[in-house]
């Protein structure tokens, strides 16, 4: 298992993705058992992080590491339907992250268990990428797990990491606690015998 951990920076949280560590570690057989028991959840909003996964045998290998060597850095997710159930992505590539290869988003039966799943699809957005096609599904908030396809055979996996969602998931299991009355210290408490006798000894009205 690789020493480093994976972080994110999110606002003043510090994220450490555990699941993630741990799949660079997995078989292929591994990864596909814990994709079978996920759901789509929903699609990834605004800009996620990429991580090639090296696993399999030499092909999926081979990939992930030409991945690497190109620097892909993930997707940015953007132009979504009034239904949020389909949209538009584009890759990010090269270290300075340069926005490449467009892809349609939207949701299908998946080719590896013709279940529901999140489609990338690249075949009329594409040139380069016509042949390609990508499913994810969300593991936990915020983090995605993925399958790459070229015509039908598998070639690759890999994982999203959204900080959007991860950051609404930290909000809504972390409320800020509801805001007390101004009268509330006195309401909730009986009066002192000091605190009696002196509105006791108030001038009356009218």
């Amino acid at each position: 298992m690789p020493t480093a951990l994976i972080t994110e920076l999110t606002g003043n949280r510090t994220l450490m993705n555990n699941s993630l560590q741990q799949w660079l570690s997995l078989s292929r057989e591994e990864l596909d058992d814990i994709y079978r028991q996920a759901l789509p959840g929903p699609l990834p909003t605004g800009d996620t992080r990429g991580t090639a996964i090296v696993t399999g045998a030499w092909l999926p290998r081979t990939l992930a590491h030409i991945a690497k060597l190109f620097a892909w850095q993930g997707k940015v997710f953007d132009i979504f339907a009034q239904d949020g159930q389909s949209g538009i992505l584009i890759n990010k590539i090269t270290p300075l992250s340069l926005n490449f290869i467009v892809a349609k988003v939207y949701r299908d039966k998946s080719w590896l268990d013709h279940r529901d799943t999140i489609v990338i699809d690249y075949s009329t957005t594409s040139f380069f990428a016509k042949l390609i096609r990508d499913e994810i599904r969300q593991i936990e908030p915020g983090l995605y797990l993925g399958k790459v396809w070229w015509k039908k055979t598998r070639i690759l996996d890999f994982a999203l990491s959204c900080p959007e969602q991860r950051e609404q998931q930290f909000r809504q299991s972390d409320p800020l606690p509801p805001a007390k009355e101004p009268n509330d210290t006195f309401t909730d408490r009986p009066m002192t015998e000091s605190e009696n006798q002196f509105h006791q000894n108030q001038p009356s009205v009218g």
